[in-house]
């Protein structure tokens, strides 16, 4: 069916922020993909703050205080999960290259601190671990898995960007199911 109209948050959320969430679930190795993810979840909190301003919310039953700016409904959402502050920020650096250090949320620099890394992990332990094991002639040694994913720079850490995302969609669709959103 298409969509001729979108007026709510809820409309917003159903067919613009899981659709592009999907397509990025569908293809974890596009960035184009993770940016529209990250921005359509970062355009939810501006349709959730025009939509009811003033108004109430909650958070697992605990009140997290009235709807009031963009800024504090984000402060809000920061303390509720990291993935927040990590969508956001890949959100603004998505459109203005590299991030104001007083606006940023986290220690992502900008757009060139999301990339597709290589993430190497065994099964029941660490490449190192893996590496030590063949050497020793075992029969059997861990299976190395190797993946794609695209990861975004935050200091020294690389955090999967498809996680943070998967998390807050889970996250918001809370909020819209407990807050009558």
């Amino acid at each position: 069916m298409k969509i001729t109209k979108i007026e709510t948050p809820r409309d917003f959320a159903d067919h613009v922020v899981n659709l592009d969430i999907d397509d990025f679930i569908e293809c974890p190795t596009d960035l184009r993909r993770a940016y529209h993810a990250c921005t359509s979840l970062l355009s939810l909190r501006d349709w959730i703050v025009r939509s009811y301003y003033d108004r109430d919310w909650f958070w697992q039953k605990v009140l997290q205080g009235q709807i009031t700016t963009v800024g504090k409904m984000q402060e809000g959402l920061n303390t509720i999960d990291k993935s927040f502050e990590i969508t956001t920020d890949i959100a603004n650096a998505s459109k203005h290259m590299v991030l104001d250090p007083n606006k940023r949320q986290t220690e992502l620099y900008g757009a060139a601190n999301v990339e597709i890394r290589t993430a190497t992990t065994t099964a029941g332990g660490s490449a190192i671990g893996a590496a030590l094991l063949n050497s020793a002639m075992l029969t059997e040694a861990p299976t190395i898995v190797t993946t794609d994913r695209i990861r975004a720079q935050i200091g020294s850490v690389y955090v999967d960007v498809l996680s943070c995302v998967v998390k807050a969609r889970a996250i918001w669709d809370s909020l819209m199911d407990e807050n009558g959103w």
